[in-house]
Formats: structure tokens, C-alpha cells, sequence
């Protein structure tokens, strides 16, 4: 267990080192679930929640932040649990069993942050979570499976449910079902992505900016500006409005997601920084609060 959990960590570490940021909460490569799936495969459902917990809280202290912990903590073991109901319950394929885990560590990454700044309107990015999830899922699936057909046979007098019959179960499992589900599963993304997008197609004319889930300040799209977020006395964020859209120009937060999320315009569009729990979020005239303040 101990070189599964190093393993995790320094995988965690060279993800942390990628300079990809899709600027979503919630979405990322997930190339620790390449670890998580080798054990959870070779030594056991037990062994795969102590190891994917201890990374989530390691990997916090090591690489980020409390909050980070948290997060990273509700997506695993969301991802986990799920992944083994398809694994045990299920038999599904490694590979649909790595896209189940995808698209769950991305939904409990999502709950948490909108549990964290108390605006649903996060859930609006479960769409693009739910694709995210299915095409990363796929990859780190095969990944994974290619290590497993090597690899497997090592570790088959350590877990019960290891044995050679049921190895020989998941290297010879029939695709058919597994392609079924994946195929599903791409079909309800495209679902819910023109579910949703009428909630993004009316251009709005002001946005709000949120603190804790209260309205720090609302303002028109049509004057370009930028705008200080004070918490605590200290300037944390700084929004910018320029030619109708919105950005967060400055951030004081450690991962800076809501610095590279793209300028917004579109009635609901929200940018996001969880730590400092500050939300952006574009509106119009019919949303807009009476008790708002303008700083």
C-alpha cells in the first residue's frame, strides 16, 4: 500500500506541474485515478479508500490549501463509491468504471463548491463536467487497464476477490455492454448540455459580485471598470469589466482558476474562486436585487 500511496502522491504532484487550466471548478486530467483503479483492482475496495483519502489529505498539506483538502476529499470518495458499485455490482469494464469515476469526482467536486459560495447556479457547469468527466475517464481507463494486463497477476494472493478467474473476468470482459454505457453517458452530456444552454443564450446587462453568499455589490455591463473585493480589510479579488464582459483580473487564492476562467456576458455565467468564496455572476434587470450594495 505504501508504494501505491507515494505512487498517488508524485502523480498528484506532476498533474499540479501541468499548465492546464480549463478554469471549471471541478474539472481536471484525474491522472491519480490511474492509481486509484490499479488498487482498487489489485488489492482491494478497502485499501482503495484508505489510499485515496490519505492522498486527498497529503496532497492537500503538500500542494495546496485546507480548503483544498475538502474539496479534493468530497470528489474521491464520491468517485470511489461509485466506482466500485459498477466494478462489483455492475461488472463493468475497467475503462466504464474509469469514466463512472470521472464524472462523479467531477459532480462531488461541484456540490461541494456550491455548498461553499450557497449559489446553485454553480450546477450549471455539470454539463461540461459530465463530458469532461466521460472523455478523461475514457483515457485514464485504458491507461489503466494496459498497466493492469501487466501488472495484475502480481497481486492475486493479496485480495480474495483477485483471484485468476475473476482476472481473467476483466481481461476478457465483453466490450458490448460497456460501450452501451459510454455511449449513454456521451448521449446524456449532449442532453443536458441543450437542457441547459438556454439558461446562457440572453446576454445580460449587470452583474453582481457575491461574498459568502451575500451581494457585495451589484453593477451595468456598459461601463467599463474595475472593482476591488475587500474581505477582511484586505483587497482579495479584483474584477474587471471591459467592452460587456467580466473577468477576475486578480486573485489572491492559490490554484487562481477564476483568473483564467474566459470573460462572461451571458445571464447566469458565473466565475467562481472558492477559497475566498467570491462569486461573479451576470444577470438582468428582472434578477436584480432591491437590498444590494454598490461599493
Amino acid at each position: 500500500m505504501g508504494v501505491f500511496l507515494a505512487l498517488a502522491l508524485v502523480v498528484a504532484y506532476v498533474e499540479s506541474l501541468i499548465p492546464i487550466s480549463f478554469g471549471i471548478p471541478g474539472v481536471k486530467i484525474g491522472l491519480t485515478n490511474i492509481v486509484i483503479l490499479l488498487v482498487l483492482y489489485c488489492l482491494g475496495t478497502k485499501e482503495a479508500f484508505i489510499i485515496s483519502a490519505l492522498r486527498a489529505v497529503l496532497a492537500g498539506f503538500l500542494f495546496g490549501n485546507m480548503f483544498g483538502i475538502i474539496y479534493s476529499l468530497a470528489g474521491a470518495m464520491l468517485s470511489l463509491f461509485c466506482m466500485y458499485l459498477f466494478k462489483r455490482v455492475f461488472n463493468f469494464r475497467m475503462i466504464t468504471v474509469s469514466v463512472i469515476g470521472g464524472i462523479t469526482h467531477n459532480l462531488g467536486q461541484i456540490i461541494i463548491a456550491s455548498l461553499v459560495v450557497e449559489n446553485y447556479h454553480v450546477m450549471y457547469y455539470f454539463p461540461v463536467l459530465v463530458l469532461s468527466g466521460v472523455v478523461t475517464g475514457i483515457i485514464i481507463g485504458m491507461v489503466a487497464f494496459e498497466i493492469y494486463k501487466r501488472i495484475g497477476r502480481l497481486f492475486l494472493r493479496v485480495d480474495p476477490d483477485n483471484n485468476d478467474e475473476n482476472r481473467k473476468k476483466v481481461l476478457q470482459h465483453k466490450l458490448r455492454y460497456d460501450i452501451i454505457a459510454i455511449i449513454i453517458m456521451i448521449l446524456l452530456s449532449v442532453i443536458l448540455v441543450f437542457v441547459f444552454l438556454p439558461a446562457f443564450s440572453k446576454d445580460g446587462d449587470k452583474f453582481k459580485i457575491l461574498v459568502d453568499g451575500e451581494v457585495y455589490g451589484e453593477y451595468p455591463l456598459d461601463k467599463d471598470n474595475s472593482y476591488e473585493v475587500e474581505i477582511g480589510g484586505t483587497v482579495s479579488n479584483v474584477v474587471t469589466l471591459k467592452d460587456g464582459q467580466v473577468y477576475m483580473s486578480e486573485a489572491d487564492c492559490p490554484d487562481k482558476i477564476c483568473v483564467s476562467h474566459r470573460p462572461i456576458s451571458k445571464k447566469n455565467e458565473s466565475i467562481i474562486c472558492l477559497p475566498n468564496k467570491v462569486v461573479v455572476e451576470v444577470v438582468t434587470g428582472e434578477d436584480s436585487g432591491l437590498d444590494t450594495i454598490a461599493r
